[in-house]
């Protein structure tokens, strides 16, 4: 009965850490309002402070990665 247990806890743990590596390299984009968790559709806006053009998921405000300027 433990080796079962512990066989579950090593199959979701692994599962875990999947997920964990495919969500990670995108946590940036999506704090700056900028993407999606698995990179689904994005699109490139350009920021009017400092014109720089990056990608983000649709949505009301945005925070430029550059000059953190939020419109």
């Amino acid at each position: 009965m433990t080796y079962v247990l512990l066989l579950i806890l090593a199959a979701f743990l692994f599962g875990a850490m999947i997920f964990a590596a495919l969500a990670l390299p995108n946590l940036r984009n999506i704090l700056f309002n900028r993407g999606s968790l698995f990179n689904q559709q994005s699109e490139t806006v350009t920021c009017p402070k400092c014109k720089t053009s990056f990608k983000r998921a649709p949505g009301d405000a945005q925070t430029c990665p550059n000059c953190y300027h939020t419109f």
